[in-house]
């Protein structure tokens, strides 16, 4: 079964309460009350994007995901992000958000290469989710970017954004939310980082910590792998795809 952190739906319910909206409206459709999504483990996707499309049309403003977006923190990935921060560089924590993603939300693919400027990530969705993927891409652009930022310790204003929708109406929202170059009508929704961002040792670095992180994640991968092959081809894979040389031994990973 496809799913994800609760942590996206728990950031809806809060707003509707701040926003005095009876919370008890975003259930319906699901098999979630108020008390099993705030006390409980991950989340069922056809429950997530029920609650996505009853939070938007209770909102009613069409930012659920930049609210989303500006209001998260890495460490809302759980174990993923547990490892990302704790990474030695920008370089290293990406290798892990591209391997370990599907262990936060199944539905949800994190590509990364590296390219002769610098690195480029990819978000990839492996079901269609109809208009709310929307909501999923800002956010999820909103939260690498702040992940980069913390990271380097400056706005990533040589970032390129590239956005696989139209030109909104709402340009200006993209803009002013995106700290870098943004463009719209791509084939993918993809972020280019400069190469000088990528190697620079992270304040944040914690050398226990990453390793404890990596053999959760590890562990889970093994676990979700018991099933099928695809995660850990993935994760070998990515890894070739975002180092530079030289490459890791196999016997490395």
């Amino acid at each position: 079964m496809e799913s994800i952190s609760p942590v996206y739906a728990r950031l809806i319910l809060r707003e509707l309460e701040q926003r005095g909206i009876d919370p008890a409206r975003l259930f319906p459709g699901t098999a979630l009350n108020r008390h099993d999504l705030l006390h409980g483990g991950d989340i069922a996707m056809q429950d997530f994007l029920q609650i996505l499309r009853a939070g938007d049309r209770l909102l009613g403003d069409g930012q659920l995901g930049f609210m989303l977006g500006r209001q998260m923190q890495v460490l809302a990935m759980g174990p993923v992000g547990v490892a990302i921060a704790s990474a030695p560089n920008l370089r290293e924590g990406l290798q892990v958000l591209e391997s370990f993603t599907r262990l936060h939300a199944t539905y949800v693919d994190i590509g990364a290469r590296s390219t002769l400027q610098g690195m480029t990530v990819t978000i990839l969705y492996q079901h269609d989710t109809g208009y709310v993927e929307l909501f999923h891409t800002q956010t999820a652009m909103l939260l690498l970017q702040q992940y980069i930022e913390t990271m380097i310790g400056k706005p990533i204003r040589d970032a390129r954004f590239r956005l696989a929708i139209p030109e909104p109406e709402d340009k200006a929202e993209y803009t002013s939310a995106l700290h870098g170059q943004v463009s719209f009508g791509a084939a993918a929704n993809e972020v280019d980082i400069p190469h000088q961002w990528l190697d620079m040792p992270s304040p944040y670095y914690h050398s226990a910590l990453w390793r404890q992180a990596q053999m959760t994640l590890s562990q889970g991968l093994r676990d979700q792998s018991e099933t099928e092959d695809a995660p850990y081809k993935r994760h070998i894979a990515g890894l070739f795809r975002t180092s530079e040389p030289p490459l890791p031994d196999l016997g490395d990973v």
